[in-house]
């Protein structure tokens, strides 16, 4: 393959754009300019993609050119140091996706066991009445409801959208910080989202369903990446992952008859916060353990679980 100069590569793009790659010394295979794409979007930087026979060329306004490659070079140190961490570092991403797939699998199951009338027994009990959030009930002390809430839903159709999103966000927020931790915000933001929306809520009001914690991850993906700011573009850089975030919101969560609209925003609120105390912690260059991961983890089953005991306890004694 024959090489394309930087000076040739200008010709390429429009007037008053220059070639980036090159100018930044970057390397150039199709599959990294395109992540180098999504970095300029993510920080709201112009550019413009032009194709020829040979390579893919990085073009972005002269005026730009400053900002982008030291935005490209900060993505590219920071891969590096992911792909060879030095000797005792933990790379902040190395969450899976299975531990979050299990966990929505296991809220499927649940949801079938608790509404199918062949499992004797199960499918009588009163799971909605015992479990749901209901706001009288929280406001006077049982605030297990807020967790086991979370774990019911009004149908089938109503489980499906959760899992969907959940799927995207939860695993997104649990790439970033580990399974473990990941869940614990996720329950955190849900159960504390449930108790802030019963507080704000008229008499009567009931809510089922996993999307609280669901807009909880959404929250706290934002709250993470504000603290990812640098330079003299870090209240920009701070803001922009949260604005994105409410745009989701305000897409996602605030449509349909029987939405609970009080209850995403809460649960987005909660993310934020529990999502920003973790990422002032990584910024003090606290680094989370494979042991504080899994207590972590444990400790958001036995919030669900306990709700649960607790749940039961109080309808049987």
């Amino acid at each position: 393959m024959s090489d394309v100069s930087p000076h040739h590569t200008q010709h390429f793009c429009p007037a008053g754009w220059v070639e980036l790659t090159s100018q930044a010394r970057l390397a150039q295979g199709r599959q990294t300019i395109s992540l180098y794409c999504l970095v300029l979007a993510s920080r709201g930087i112009p550019y413009q993609l032009q194709s020829t026979s040979e390579q893919r060329i990085l073009c972005v306004p002269e005026s730009w050119l400053e900002t982008a490659r030291n935005e490209l070079e900060t993505f590219a140190l920071e891969e590096e140091a992911w792909h060879n961490p030095e000797p005792g570092h933990v790379p902040l991403r190395y969450g899976r996706i299975e531990p979050t797939l299990w966990v929505f699998f296991g809220l499927f199951v649940f949801h079938l066991l608790t509404t199918a009338t062949v499992y004797e027994g199960l499918g009588h009990i009163a799971w909605q009445e015992w479990g749901s959030a209901k706001e009288w009930l929280i406001l006077q002390g049982e605030l297990w409801r807020s967790g086991t809430a979370l774990t019911l839903h009004a149908d089938s159709a109503h489980l499906a959208g959760n899992i969907g999103l959940g799927a995207l966000f939860v695993a997104l927020l649990c790439r970033e910080i580990g399974s473990g931790w990941g869940w614990l915000i996720v329950v955190g933001s849900g159960m504390l989202g449930n108790i802030g929306n019963a507080w704000i809520s008229t008499y009567g009001h009931t809510a089922v369903g996993a999307s609280t914690a669901v807009f909880g991850a959404v929250g706290a993906i934002g709250g993470l990446r504000a603290w990812q700011g640098r330079g003299n573009r870090v209240v920009l850089d701070s803001l922009l992952p949260l604005g994105a975030g409410l745009g989701i919101l305000a897409m996602l969560g605030t449509g349909g008859g029987n939405t609970d609209v009080g209850a995403h925003f809460w649960g987005f609120g909660c993310g934020v916060v529990l999502g920003n105390l973790f990422g002032g912690a990584l910024r003090l260059s606290w680094v989370p353990s494979s042991r504080s991961n899994r207590w972590a983890g444990l400790t958001a089953a036995a919030l669900i679980g306990g709700s649960w005991l607790l749940a039961i306890s109080t309808q049987i004694s």
